[in-house]
């Protein structure tokens, strides 16, 4: 499920569903270099949602795909930093790829992997993404939107809290933790939540009523 951005000035509430929980996370203000984000809508005709999304309040038309960088001779799962090559130490992975894909046109990339464990900063910052999401907003010349992404095992999320680690509670403190990091970064699209999710644990119903929940 994807999650729009809505950052603002001072101190709200995000309020989102998603694949793990309904969240609440207050979102406080924080020193930041920019004064506010990206703000993602779905557009209303008499208040009836529309098909059109729009981008700071101008119709915004998705040229999208899917981005996981991984070093050449290196697996995700081989260890640290388990997928989340988005941090300045793989600069010289990332930054080729996100000049290609500028130059090819596309404006919005969901990430492959995240680790906010690891990554995420005191909100507003950016933490250890920040220098990847600078480089994809490029200063608003031809912006790349980033829609932020940790990973989600559906058997972790039947269990609820009862499952072993990383459970139910782990999910929701590190979607939070990613929220409130990147949320007000001009470059953050929004987050996803779930991924590729299917097969036997979508046929067990405590997957859907924890889901519910």
């Amino acid at each position: 499920m994807f999650i729009p951005s809505h950052a603002k000035i001072g101190k709200y509430y995000l309020k989102f569903g998603c694949a793990i929980a309904a969240i609440v996370a207050l979102i406080t203000a924080a020193t930041t270099p920019y004064a506010d984000g990206a703000e993602v809508k779905v557009k209303k005709v008499n208040g009836v949602p529309t098909f059109q999304i729009t981008l700071n309040e101008e119709p915004f038309v998705i040229k999208g795909m899917n981005y996981s960088p991984v070093p050449i001779g290196v697996a995700p799962g081989d260890g640290l930093p388990y997928g989340d090559y988005f941090v300045p130490a793989y600069a010289n992975v990332w930054k080729p790829d996100i000049d290609n894909m500028r130059q090819a046109g596309i404006n919005v990339i969901k990430l492959y992997a995240g680790d906010p464990d690891r990554n995420a900063g005191a909100p507003g910052t950016g933490g250890n993404w920040k220098d990847f999401l600078d480089y994809c907003y490029n200063g608003g010349t031809k912006p790349i939107y980033v829609v932020m992404f940790s990973y989600t095992q559906g058997p972790q999320i039947a269990a609820g809290e009862s499952g072993p680690p990383p459970n139910l509670s782990d999910y929701i403190r590190q979607y939070d933790e990613m929220v409130k990091s990147t949320i007000r970064h001009p470059a953050d699209f929004g987050c996803m939540v779930g991924n590729e999710i299917f097969g036997e644990v979508t046929e067990n119903p405590r997957f859907w009523s924890t889901l519910g929940n």
